[in-house]
Formats: structure tokens, C-alpha cells, sequence
């Protein structure tokens, strides 16, 4: 008898603080399922909340949370860190995610591609830092599996420079 393979399924909670246009939440939903399913996640549910934020609300994220002065592009907090914003209404609920739209669109105008891939991009760096992948003391198993990742999802990138 066949057993049915478990899926990985993910609910996104979208909060957007600006005025511009950003992922659809069936996007959103698809492309984190993927990068999961890629990270070699196990099958279930799965949640996270995704804040896209203006400059000045990213600099104080930054500076309340990471002790950093200044914006960045993007800040995860996994379940663990107690980050500002998770639900905890769903079944394995994998922390919070924000997104600087302002930075997004720079770096997007920077690389050469347009702001929707900018935040693939992001969001797929964003839901690696959840899952404990951290770049900048991992000796680039990060990197490695966000280039697979990009490059399996068919994203865009154009002299991203995501570590």
C-alpha cells in the first residue's frame, strides 16, 4: 500500500507598513514552501509573520533588537528570539520576518532587477535565518543553499550580493 507523502504547507502573516506594492500572499506562501521543501524541512505546517516596513521602522527593529544603528534590508527573527511580531497560532511557528521596502528598492535599482524579485530574494534569506542558517558564521552553507534555492525557484538575480 502507498503512503501519501506529507506536504509542507505554510500560512504567512503579512502586515505591509508602506504604501508600495508588494508579494501576493499566494506568492509569498509558494515561495516559502519551496525554500523549505529545499532546506530539507519536515513535512507540516509551518508559519511565520512578514512585516514590510519603512526606513524609520527598520532602523528602530534594528536598533532594539540587534543593538545596530541603522536600517538593513532585511531582519529575521526565529521563533526562539521572541522578535516583535510572530503569531503563535499555527503549527510549528517559525519566527518573524522584516522587510526594509525603501532598501529593497534600492538594492533592486542597484542589481538590475525589479523590486518583486528583489523580495523573492530577500524572503528567501529572511526564512533561511529562521530555519538557524546564519552566513555569517556557517563557512557558506548559507550562501550555497540560497544560490541552490534561487536558482531551482528560477529567480531572478542580478549581482545580488545576499550573504
Amino acid at each position: 500500500m502507498k503512503t501519501a507523502m506529507k506536504r509542507i504547507t505554510v500560512t504567512a502573516e503579512v502586515r505591509n507598513a508602506t504604501r508600495r506594492k508588494v508579494l501576493s500572499g499566494k506568492r509569498i506562501q509558494e515561495l516559502a514552501a519551496d525554500t523549505l521543501r529545499q532546506a530539507k524541512a519536515a513535512p507540516g505546517e509551518y508559519g511565520f509573520s512578514l512585516l514590510f516596513a519603512g526606513e524609520r521602522e527598520m532602523t528602530d527593529l534594528n536598533r532594539r533588537y540587534l543593538g545596530r544603528s541603522g536600517s538593513t534590508d532585511v531582519i529575521s527573527f526565529p521563533e526562539a528570539s521572541s522578535g516583535p511580531m510572530i503569531g503563535k497560532d499555527v503549527a510549528r511557528p517559525l519566527g518573524d520576518i522584516a522587510v526594509c521596502l525603501p532598501r529593497a528598492a534600492q538594492q533592486a535599482g542597484e542589481y538590475g532587477h525589479g523590486l518583486q524579485d528583489e523580495l523573492e530574494l530577500l524572503l528567501v534569506h529572511g526564512l533561511l535565518h529562521l530555519l538557524a542558517y546564519d552566513h555569517e558564521v556557517d563557512q557558506g552553507e548559507m550562501e550555497k543553499l540560497q544560490n541552490l534555492i534561487i536558482k531551482n525557484s528560477k529567480l531572478k538575480r542580478q549581482n545580488s550580493n545576499l550573504t
